[in-house]
C-alpha cells in the first residue's frame, strides 16, 4: 500500500518541475522549488509512517497531505505571477488538469486515512486514544482549522462563487449602492488562476441574464491580471469590504461589472430614443424588444419600497418629458418643409445683408471645430457678424442650412441616422433663425440691452436650449446599428450587456473618452455633438457568472429575478 502514497509526492514533484518549462522567471523558479521540497518532505513523511507504524507519524503524514491541494495551487499561482511572452496555454491547460488530478488523488488517500477508517486500512495502528491536550496544541489546531477554512474559501472563491459590491446605480433596481451579491462561476466555465485555461462553460447565457463581468476598458494584461486576482481574494476574505484594485491614479477599478444581457450572437442591436431594437440573422427589418420588465429611464417612478435605496436620481419625469418632446419634434420632421423654411431664412438674411456676395465657396468660412452645436451656441452673435461683414458669408449661410438635402433624398438611413438627420436640421433651422435674428437687430442698431432682452431672440435661444440639453443625454438614450454593416452581426459566445439604470450606466454601449460626432455623417457641413458611444459586445471568456442572489443588507436578501 505504500506504493500508493508514494506516489502523491512523486506526482506533485513533477507537477513543481513543469511551472519551469517555458517559465524561467525567479518566482516560478521559487515556486518549483517550494513545490519539490514540499514533495520531498510528503515523501519522508510516508516513508517515516511506513517504518514506524506509529499514531504521531500517521497523524503527521496526514496533516502534510491535507495541504498538498493548497501548496501546489499557490506554486502555480506563483509561477505565473510573472508572464513571459511565450505561448503556455497548452501547458497551463495540462497543469490545471494535473492539480484536479492530483486533488482527487490525493482524496482518496486522505479517506484512508480517517480515523474510523484506519482499522481497515492499517489494522496494525493502534488505536488513537483521545485523551487531555495542551494549550498548545488547542492553539495550533485552530490555527490549523483557520488556515484550512481560508483555503478551501479561496477555491470556493476561484472556482465556484464570486462575491461583488455593487459601487453604482447602475442597475437600479434590481441593484442598489452596496448591495452585496453573489454570482455563481462554476456553470459559466472559471478560469484557472492567472492562466488561459478555462474550465468548458455548462451553462448558456440568454437575454436578460445579470452577469459580472471583466471590464473590457481595462486591458488584458499580466500585471492587471494579477491586482484583479489579488484585489478578488482580498475582498472575498473581507467579505468585499477591501478593495486593493487601484489605477495609477489610486482610483478604485471599476472592474468587475454587473450588467444586464441585452444582446446574444447572432443579432445586431439599436438604440433610438430609449427604445431596444432587435434584428436577427436572416430578418428584414429591426423589431421594437420590449424592456419594461427590467429598463428604468424615470427613477422617480419607482416603488417607495425601491426609491429609499436611492441617493441619486439623475432623471425625473420632468426632465423625462423635455427629452421626450425632442424626440416628438425630431420624429416630425418634414423635409419638404424644412427645405422651404431654409429657403426663407436664407432670402430674409440677403435682404438684411442687401450686398451679393462676389465669391462663391465659403468653405473656410468656419472650421470644422465650430460646427460643434455647443460651440456655435457660444459664437452665435460673431456668426451673425461675420456673415454680414464678409464676402461669402450669405454663401455660407445657405450652404449651411441647404446641405443636408441631398442626403435625405439620395440615402437609406436607418432609423437611428433618420431621427439623428432630422435632429440636424431642427438645430440648423433654429441656428439659421437665430443667425437672422442677431442680423436684424444688428441693422438695427439696437442697444446692447436691448439686443440681449430680445424676446424673439430668446424664444430661439430656449429652442436651442431644449436640443443642447437633449444632446448632453442623448449617448444614453440612443446607438446606432451595431454592429454596423448589412451582414455584421454580434458573433457567438458573444454578449452586449447594458445597465438597467439607462441614464446612470456606463456600460457597453459607452468608452471612457469622449469624442465628436456629426448628426449627418453625409452632410459636408453638419452639427456636431460630444458622445461617448462606441458599443462593443464581450465574449463569454470574459464573463464570470451569473448573479444569483443578493445576501446584503438584510432587507434586501433574496434571489435575483
Amino acid at each position: 500500500m505504500s506504493i500508493l502514497f508514494y506516489a502523491e509526492s512523486v506526482l506533485s514533484f513533477l507537477f513543481s518541475i513543469l511551472l519551469i518549462i517555458k517559465n524561467g522567471s525567479g518566482l516560478a523558479v521559487f515556486a518549483a522549488a517550494l513545490g519539490s521540497a514540499y514533495s520531498i518532505w510528503n515523501a519522508f513523511c510516508i516513508f517515516s509512517f511506513f517504518k514506524k507504524k506509529t499514531v504521531s507519524s500517521m497523524l503527521v503524514m496526514r496533516k502534510t497531505m491535507e495541504y498538498v491541494p493548497y501548496i501546489f495551487m499557490a506554486c502555480f499561482i506563483m509561477s505565473r505571477a510573472v508572464q513571459s511572452g511565450e505561448d503556455r496555454s497548452t501547458l497551463d491547460a495540462v497543469l490545471a488538469l494535473y492539480w484536479i488530478v492530483l486533488v482527487v488523488y490525493n482524496r482518496i488517500l486522505l479517506f484512508r486515512l480517517k480515523d474510523k477508517r484506519l482499522p481497515k486500512y492499517f489494522p496494525e495502528l493502534p488505536e488513537i486514544l483521545k485523551k487531555k491536550r495542551s494549550f498548545i496544541s488547542e492553539i495550533l489546531d485552530w490555527a490549523d482549522a483557520i488556515l484550512q477554512a481560508a483555503c478551501i474559501v479561496l477555491l470556493f472563491s476561484v472556482f465556484v462563487l464570486q462575491l461583488y459590491v455593487i459601487p453604482s446605480e447602475s442597475m437600479v433596481q434590481q441593484f442598489m449602492i452596496g448591495d452585496r451579491v453573489a454570482g455563481f462561476k462554476a456553470a459559466a466555465g472559471p478560469t484557472f488562476p492567472l492562466s488561459s485555461f478555462r474550465f468548458p462553460q455548462i451553462y448558456n447565457y440568454k437575454r436578460g441574464d445579470v452577469v459580472i463581468i471583466r471590464n473590457p476598458h481595462y486591458e488584458n494584461d499580466p500585471n492587471n491580471e494579477l491586482k484583479f486576482f489579488t484585489s478578488q481574494l482580498v475582498q472575498y476574505l473581507t467579505l468585499t469590504m477591501v478593495n486593493i484594485n487601484k489605477d495609477e491614479g489610486g482610483r478604485i477599478k471599476a472592474d468587475p461589472l454587473v450588467k444586464r444581457i441585452v444582446g446574444v450572437g447572432g443579432e445586431k442591436l439599436m438604440l433610438v430614443d430609449g427604445v431596444l431594437y432587435i434584428k436577427k440573422a436572416g430578418e428584414k427589418d429591426f423589431k421594437a424588444f420590449d424592456e419594461s420588465a427590467y429598463a428604468v429611464w424615470d427613477l422617480s417612478k419607482l416603488p417607495q419600497s425601491s426609491l429609499k435605496y436611492v441617493k441619486d436620481v439623475k432623471m425625473n419625469t420632468e426632465d423625462l418629458n423635455r427629452l421626450q418632446s425632442v424626440e416628438a419634434w425630431r420624429a416630425r420632421v418634414n423635409f419638404d418643409e424644412a427645405e422651404a423654411e431654409a429657403a426663407a431664412l436664407v432670402k430674409k438674411m440677403k435682404e438684411i445683408k442687401s450686398k451679393p456676395d462676389k465669391v462663391f465657396s465659403a468653405k473656410d468660412f468656419l472650421n470644422k471645430a465650430q460646427y460643434l452645436v455647443t460651440q456655435m451656441a457660444r459664437d452665435n452673435e460673431a456668426i451673425a457678424s461675420k456673415i454680414l461683414t464678409t464676402d461669402g458669408g450669405l454663401t455660407w449661410f445657405e450652404d449651411f442650412l441647404t446641405s443636408w438635402k441631398k442626403t435625405v433624398k439620395t440615402n437609406s438611413f436607418n432609423l437611428y441616422e433618420m431621427r439623428n438627420a432630422q435632429l440636424d436640421i431642427l438645430i440648423k433651422l433654429s441656428f439659421g433663425k437665430l443667425l437672422v435674428r442677431n442680423a436684424e437687430l444688428y441693422k438695427a442698431n439696437v442697444s446692447e440691452a436691448a439686443f440681449s432682452s430680445d424676446v424673439e431672440r430668446q424664444a430661439i435661444i430656449n429652442e436651442l436650449g431644449e436640443y443642447l440639453y437633449y444632446l448632453a443625454l442623448s449617448s444614453q438614450r440612443n446607438m446606432d446599428e451595431f454592429p454596423k454593416g448589412e451582414e455584421e452581426y454580434i458573433p457567438e459566445n458573444c454578449y452586449f450587456m447594458m445597465g438597467d439604470n439607462r441614464f446612470n450606466s456606463t456600460d457597453m454601449r459607452h468608452e471612457y473618452q469622449y469624442h465628436l460626432e456629426a448628426l449627418n455623417k453625409d452632410d459636408p457641413m453638419s452639427m456636431m455633438f460630444v458622445t461617448n458611444v462606441a458599443p462593443r459586445y464581450i465574449h463569454s471568456s470574459r464573463m464570470l457568472g451569473t448573479v444569483n442572489l443578493i445576501l446584503f443588507p438584510r432587507a434586501r436578501f433574496g434571489l435575483v429575478k
